[in-house]
């Protein structure tokens, strides 16, 4: 048996790493840990918790009084003018169910002297249409006896002429001799006595139908007039003039009813009622508030010992859900945060933050945003 030797592996000599690939990682390396310092500095940064607000208008009782209905719901968007709360007063009501039943028993009343005027006026233009008929018929006899005596008169007056002018004819022994012997003087007497008769008796008949006649103008007169002192003498203007008061009344006591109507006083959205219908109320009570989303703020909830880190007018980082980052200035803090025992008892403390730089994005009112501080070399837009 031979005995061979033993094979040995070749041995590799180390590779060295050129110097620019060392200083490529070397910059790779210090820039993997300025990321990582960043990244924990910004989980290492305190975050604290906001919600979302908005500006809101309290809309309130005017008076004491019922709520009926809450006609706009939560969440609704109204405009001036829209009806956001019914309330019932019921001393109001009351007056006004008195008022309506006051201006029935007047309509009643109305309607009851009218009634009964019509029928006095019925019956009293009928009396004077009766004697205005019965003075027209007495003036048509009063007028043809008076032209019937006219007549008679100048009939009379005639002969009489004739008779004046037979009895003057100038031829003596003649013919008007014995027209004189044919009618005597107590003839011309007879004839003389009906003709005065005649006139006078025309006289007398024109008198009355003069009368007739002013009669008969009074009573036209009287029926112009005939109704109105009727109604006066019923009684019908004065109670027109009570229901006419009653109704005023009634539609100023119903113009208070509409004021128990609560509008909205400007835009916005329907907050959550702190009154339901039925619930009783008093003036200057809050019953909702209407939410105005384009004056929107935060609230955050910072504890007492970190609250040395805000300051008024201070900017904040906030991270909205979705990662949307924004930033807020502070505008109001608590009067305690700058007493020393806020510094040292852990309490929570209510910083408000208002919008600063880019618009904030659209949200819920009472969404959860994270707030931190914000260091004096980081912008965010």
């Amino acid at each position: 048996m031979s005995n061979a030797a033993p094979a040995t592996s070749p041995v590799v000599a180390p590779r060295l790493v050129s110097p620019s690939r060392f200083i490529l990682l070397a910059l790779v390396a210090g820039c993997c840990g300025m990321g990582i310092s960043a990244w924990l500095d910004g989980r290492t940064r305190p975050a604290f918790t906001g919600r979302l607000h908005a500006h809101t208008i309290s809309v309130t009782a005017g008076r004491s009084a019922r709520i009926v209905e809450l006609p706009a719901a939560s969440g609704t968007n109204v405009s001036p003018g829209d009806t956001l709360v019914v309330v019932s007063d019921d001393r109001l009501d009351a007056r006004i169910r008195q008022q309506e039943q006051d201006v029935k028993e007047l309509e009643a009343d109305v309607a009851r002297v009218t009634a009964a005027a019509d029928i006095e006026l019925q019956w009293r233009q009928r009396d004077l249409q009766a004697e205005q008929f019965e003075l027209q018929l007495k003036a048509a006899g009063f007028l043809q006896d008076k032209i019937s005596r006219q007549v008679e008169q100048i009939a009379w007056q005639e002969r009489l002429n004739a008779l004046s002018s037979w009895t003057t004819a100038e031829e003596p022994g003649g013919f008007g001799k014995l027209l004189q012997a044919s009618f005597p003087d107590d003839g011309r007497v007879q004839a003389m006595l009906r003709e005065d008769a005649a006139a006078t008796a025309a006289e007398a008949l024109s008198v009355q139908l003069g009368l007739c006649e002013q009669r008969i103008a009074e009573i036209q007169a009287l029926s112009k007039e005939l109704e109105s002192k009727i109604k006066v003498s019923a009684g019908v203007d004065l109670a027109q003039q009570r229901l006419t008061r009653a109704r005023e009344e009634l539609e100023s006591i119903q113009q208070q009813r509409e004021g128990l109507k609560i509008a909205s006083p400007a835009y916005g959205i329907v907050g959550v009622p702190q009154r339901q219908p039925g619930d009783i109320i008093q003036p200057g009570e809050t019953i909702v508030d209407l939410l105005d989303p384009e004056r929107r703020f935060l609230v955050a909830e910072v504890p007492s010992t970190a609250a040395v880190e805000f300051h008024a007018g201070s900017k904040v980082a906030l991270l909205f859900p979705g990662g949307e980052r924004r930033v807020g200035v502070i505008r109001e803090l608590p009067p305690q945060t700058d007493q020393p025992a806020a510094r040292t008892q852990e309490s929570f403390l209510e910083v408000r933050i208002e919008p600063a730089g880019r618009l904030w994005p659209t949200a819920p009112i009472g969404t959860r945003v994270d707030v931190s501080v914000l260091p004096a070399d980081e912008h965010i837009r």
